[in-house]
């Protein structure tokens, strides 16, 4: 079962997408912040990671940053309520940017395609 870490502020979203990755199978750990994030991180076996761009004390491009530090083929899909993703290069590092919505069709595939691309690439 694929681990998949989700860092989310907002403690309703955050159930409501955990709810959803769960419900299509995956084990979930989630977060309220980046400090919280990469603390999970480093006590897991985490095989893709959700992380929004506005963050208390330390934003998604922060924790990518540290993320993609730690483990630089690490599949990162920014989810956020911008439009278009930051200026800030290290987003270019993200495997998707997905814009938030009601319907999270778009982000469970782009999970599974994430997953589904680093197997391809572990097992070539």
């Amino acid at each position: 079962m694929a681990q998949i870490l989700l860092i989310e502020d907002r403690p309703n979203q955050r159930q409501l997408y955990e709810d959803e990755l769960r419900d299509e199978g995956f084990e979930v750990f989630s977060a309220s912040n980046g400090h919280e994030g990469l603390e999970l991180f480093d006590r897991h076996h985490i095989d893709a990671v959700i992380v929004d761009i506005l963050l208390p004390g330390m934003n998604g491009i922060e924790v990518m940053e540290k993320l993609l530090a730690r483990n630089p083929q690490l599949p990162i899909i920014v989810h956020s309520a911008y439009s278009s993703p930051s200026h800030d290069f290290i987003t270019w590092f993200a495997r998707s940017y997905v814009m938030k919505s009601g319907d999270l069709k778009p982000l469970v595939n782009e999970v599974k395609q994430a997953l589904a691309a680093t197997a391809a690439v572990q097992t070539a």
